[in-house]
């Protein structure tokens, strides 16, 4: 049985339920990165890889700051895949915002606009009210009568790269194992991922329906014992040399199925004959760790 100290609990960024520090469980959280910029103004230098096998292209920062009133460890990481995939999405963010502005230019040139400039001004704080776009998109609207508005826009560059140095690929996480390695910080914080993609694949394809207490509470259960035996066999598997996600551990699974073969008998019981598919090396390795082979049941 685990001691409350030995239970660690891991929350999203912006979760509001904590642990109580007084309930002696451990945690590994995420933070706002906005609410630190004191930590995400460190320069990339001050970063460190982490481990290059289990995560490869992650560097962070091992230090302390104060959160929630309290001297906390805090973490900040920064990868390279995370970091390539909000370039892209900030680019395509910031290229919808630059038509829109285009097109309202255009619209206020032909001379024919009727809204105030209240109504305008409002128009393009819609416009460029995404994440980090209105920071780096810098508008001008000139003329005060309707008619008369003119839009000017560009794009600041220099304040663009200022937001892609500070944010793209970043992350905060904070802690009380102070005792951990960083990539175990890491690897306990972004369970919450495969735990979440687990539970889909196990949920049941009609679940309870939500006025039935008694049996959402069964499924519940059933469905963390399944997520608890499906993790022990990953972590076993990696102790193994095999290191297999969950999904790649269920489907290597999956693949190994068995055909009874029943033959007929002139008297007594009818013969029974068990014939496993043709596995792959890996399958083989994984039918010989769980000991499929023994805990298949037979049938007669």
């Amino acid at each position: 049985m685990l001691g409350a100290g030995e239970i660690t609990v891991v929350y999203d960024a912006g979760a509001h339920a904590r642990p109580h520090p007084d309930s002696g469980l451990g945690f590994v959280g995420g933070l706002l990165p906005g609410d630190h910029p004191e930590l995400l103004a460190y320069p990339a230098t001050a970063r460190r890889p982490v481990d290059q096998r289990r995560l490869p292209g992650l560097t962070a920062l091992d230090t302390r700051t104060v959160v929630d009133g309290a001297s906390r460890r805090v973490i900040l990481t920064h990868s390279e895949t995370l970091h390539a995939a909000q370039a892209r999405g900030f680019t395509e963010a910031l290229g919808q915002a630059a038509r829109r502005l285009d097109g309202l230019a255009e619209a206020l040139a032909a001379g024919g606009n009727r809204r105030s400039r209240d109504h305008v001004l409002a128009e393009i704080s819609r416009i460029t009210r995404v994440r980090w776009v209105e920071r780096v998109l810098v508008t001008a609207l000139h003329g005060s009568a309707p008619g008369e508005l003119r839009l000017h826009w560009h794009i600041d560059e220099t304040s663009r790269a200022r937001v892609a140095a500070e944010f793209f690929g970043k992350q905060l996480l904070v802690t009380d194992r102070d005792s951990w390695q960083v990539a175990d910080v890491i690897t306990a914080y972004r369970a919450r991922y495969h735990l979440d993609s687990t539970f889909g694949r196990l949920s049941a394809p009609h679940p309870p329906e939500r006025g039935d207490a008694e049996r959402i509470a069964v499924h519940r259960m059933i469905s963390v014992l399944a997520v608890a035996v499906l993790h022990l066999m990953r972590q076993e598997a990696t102790e193994a040399g095999l290191d297999l996600s969950v999904r790649e551990l269920f489907e290597q699974l999956t693949g190994i199925q068995e055909t009874v073969l029943r033959y007929p008998s002139t008297g007594g019981r009818p013969r029974t004959r068990r014939v496993i598919t043709d596995r792959t090396e890996i399958q083989q390795r994984l039918y010989d760790l769980f000991g499929l082979d023994e805990a298949a049941p037979r049938r007669r």
